[in-house]
């Protein structure tokens, strides 16, 4: 998870997320926007591999025509101009793909005067982070995953923790939350793992399908909402403020909708905007920014202590 927030922060108000990933980049919906034009990018390196091997052919083919008759020279150079100008037209679809998937160019770009306020989201797949470095890169928070499931903790969660709170960021810690284990034991590998710290952001947990749990399909709702809301009541307690969900559309429609309204929402739409009736609280609006160290996800608003 990694992403830009767009709003204002005071425990936690109207954000944006612009999330980037985590160690390399995340696998991208084949269907959507991007995922159509890495598509087409793709069928354009295949036609621009058949165009050529056919310039070659025909090339021999007008050559020989024209040895033998005199003709076949006004046809050559047609066929030439054809040919250049579909690899034009190929080449401009395969740059276009590359600043889209390298994140020079970026399907939703929040206003930065509305959210000013920006933030990153790390792990361990970003590798060992020069805080020093990071937080004087125009950042004013950070998201740092530390556990996942009821045993899990993240590899660098110690090291980002200690090394982040020395700087003037303001952190918080997010929980990847399983849907194998009971909430109330999740709760207990999160809150032996995150020490609080002064002015500490509220806990999240990230609420996503994954792996052989790829959609509704494959869970018990009620007997997941039913974890996830011992998670919740549990963080509650031990950190005094409700943790933020994050969620997908998907598990936002599944899970999270009429039965967390007591929690704020970290919402990921990186293709499009957030729907008008979801209440947000933070938006991941892109997986392509990053900066110097790690890729990154920014928060647009106000911070107050």
């Amino acid at each position: 998870m990694a992403a830009i927030l767009a709003g204002q922060m005071t425990g936690v108000s109207p954000a944006a997320i612009l999330s980037g990933n985590s160690g390399g980049y995340d696998n991208i919906d084949m269907y959507s926007p991007v995922g159509a034009i890495m598509n087409i990018g793709s069928i354009a390196v295949s036609l621009l591999a058949f165009f050529l091997a056919t310039l070659v052919v025909r090339y021999r083919s007008f050559g020989t025509y024209q040895s033998v008759t005199g003709k076949g020279f006004d046809e050559m150079k047609k066929f030439k101009i054809i040919i250049i100008s579909v690899v034009a037209v190929i080449l401009g679809l395969c740059s276009v793909a590359a600043l889209f998937y390298f994140g020079v160019l970026h399907i939703n770009n929040p206003s930065k005067k509305r959210y000013p306020v920006v933030g990153v989201d790390v792990s361990a797949y970003q590798g060992e982070i020069d805080w020093e470095v990071l937080s004087k890169q125009k950042i004013d928070f950070a998201y740092i995953k530390a556990t996942e499931g009821s045993s899990h903790v993240d590899a660098c969660f110690s090291y980002n923790w200690e090394n982040a709170s020395g700087t003037n960021l303001r952190i918080g810690a997010y929980h990847f939350f399983s849907f194998e284990s009971a909430g109330e034991t999740q709760a207990e590998n999160f809150i032996d793992t995150v020490s609080p710290v002064d002015h500490m952001l509220p806990p999240v947990i990230d609420v996503e399908y994954y792996g052989r749990f790829g959609s509704s399909d494959n869970i018990s709702v009620p007997d997941v909402i039913s974890e996830l809301r011992s998670l919740v009541d549990e963080l509650t307690d031990a950190y005094g403020m409700k943790p933020v969900i994050y969620v997908s559309e998907e598990t936002f429609n599944s899970i999270f909708n009429g039965n967390f309204d007591d929690c704020d929402i970290w919402y990921r739409s990186v293709y499009a905007k957030v729907p008008k009736d979801v209440e947000w609280k933070f938006w991941q609006f892109s997986n392509r920014h990053h900066v110097n160290n790690p890729l990154f996800f920014l928060f647009h608003g106000s911070v107050e202590c």
